[in-house]
């Protein structure tokens, strides 16, 4: 509705966000090589000089940039901060339009010159040209689905779709048939800046039902911390599991969720904040109705985090598992997101995928190490022959032989499994026969 930042020489060539939320932008003035940084407030400065004009440019997953560079047939790579410029991929005759494509990793380049796109893989390698049956295909955006969209130099749009291969198919035409200069898939529909007129459209398409794509928001079952330092957690111990979000596109600026548990199974102690925010953002936790299973939790980060791609932990949670859960018992806990906002609040809920939040007692208790179902002696024959010097068989678990909770694995806990098997009494801190917390198949 209103320009963001001004002051820039005429003729401003590509646009990406960064993944500290800021803008960066090309210039395709006579002798102006630069990439811009453009922060929220409209301020600006230069980030990075290029060897020629940057024509289009977008963010990798590592929160690198590709700008692509017509004038010397190369698309480059651009370090996050801009300390290291260097040729990325194969010689193009003028790229143009470059998207990375989260879902195949792998960049998708158009040339006009060349009536080509071509594909280049996160290392650089020439992947071969797609849909050549679009002529002159100059601007390139990617749907959460992985489907690629192509604007060209005669004002037509195409999709390519990757999961199939085979030509493009015709979208349509935009209403004044000129050049397509910009491109961008903005949640169920193509952005898309026209040369000759002028022009902003907005083209609705079909790339998919909505909740498929770029974000999630996960337990991470898999990394259960045991709060006394042990490789493993059971039902008694006190243990921490972060709670992450999974970008891989649009930039994530806030979130508010609720959790839910039932109290006869886990016993809250503690949450802390995670990584997504930092000393600029806010985080609020409120865990008033933790006793009765319940908290929320709120966080905000100005300018966004995880443009292109990001992994980071929302906050971490400290629970006590009931001690009476046996072997193949399933613990859950509720995600219900409430909000996700983008820089500029726009809604990301239509393009967020919740991950069930799921802990599973293991079949395979504490001293199975051959992961057979029970602890037995050939699990204590495995753990005497590491102690005498003997190659263990492949494939075991060391971590489930620790069953003295001393943080090794040694004599004790081979006498612990054998007096449990034979029936003799072991340590009540023993944790022979009890089933580890792990995430559920």
């Amino acid at each position: 509705n209103a320009p963001v930042a001004t002051g820039f020489l005429q003729f401003p060539g590509g646009l990406t966000t960064g993944q500290d939320g800021n803008w960066h932008l090309g210039s395709r003035v006579s002798g102006d090589f630069r990439i811009l940084k453009v922060r929220r407030d409209g301020t600006f400065e230069t980030f990075v000089t290029m060897p020629s004009h940057t024509f289009f440019v977008d963010t990798g997953p590592g929160g690198e940039f590709y700008p692509s560079l017509c004038f010397v047939d190369q698309l480059y790579r651009v370090s996050v901060d801009g300390s290291v410029i260097e040729p990325f991929g194969p010689t193009i005759p003028c790229p143009l339009g470059v998207a990375f494509n989260a879902v195949h990793d792998a960049f998708y380049v158009g040339s006009v010159w060349d009536d080509a796109v071509r594909v280049i893989g996160l290392d650089g390698s020439d992947l071969g040209v797609v849909a050549s049956n679009v002529r002159s295909p100059r601007s390139v955006a990617v749907g959460r689905s992985g489907k690629v969209y192509l604007g060209t130099f005669f004002g037509e749009l195409w999709v390519y779709d990757p999961s199939t291969g085979g030509d493009a198919q015709f979208v349509g035409l935009a209403p004044t048939p000129f050049e397509i200069i910009g491109l961008a898939f903005v949640e169920g529909a193509l952005l898309m800046a026209e040369e000759g007129l002028g022009q902003f459209y907005r083209f609705p398409v079909d790339d998919g039902p909505p909740g498929t794509g770029n974000i999630a928001i996960h337990m991470l079952a898999d990394d259960i911390v045991n709060l006394a330092g042990l490789a493993t957690s059971i039902p008694g111990d006190e243990f921490r599991i972060p709670f992450n979000v999974e970008i891989r596109g649009p930039a994530v600026a806030s979130y508010a969720l609720a959790l839910g548990w039932d109290v006869a199974r886990l016993e809250f102690l503690d949450l802390a904040q995670g990584d997504f925010t930092t000393g600029s953002g806010t985080f609020v936790a409120n865990t008033t109705g933790a006793d009765n299973g319940s908290l929320v939790v709120t966080g905000a980060e100005p300018g966004g985090r995880g443009a292109g791609s990001g992994n980071f932990t929302l906050f971490t949670l400290d629970l006590v598992m009931d001690e009476a859960l046996v072997a193949g018992d399933v613990v859950a806990l509720s995600i219900d997101v409430t909000e996700l906002g983008g820089p500029l609040n726009e809604p990301l809920l239509p393009v967020l995928v919740v991950v069930p939040g799921q802990i599973c007692l293991s079949l395979n208790p504490m001293g199975d190490l051959t992961l057979d179902g029970q602890a037995s002696a050939a699990d204590a024959t495995q753990i005497l022959r590491s102690l005498v010097g003997l190659p263990p068989a492949p494939d075991l678990d060391f971590d489930r032989g620790d069953v003295t909770g001393d943080g090794t694995v040694g004599v004790g806990d081979v006498v612990d499994i054998l007096r449990k098997l034979v029936g003799l009494s072991v340590p009540p801190s023993s944790r022979v026969g009890k089933p580890p917390l792990e995430s559920c198949p």
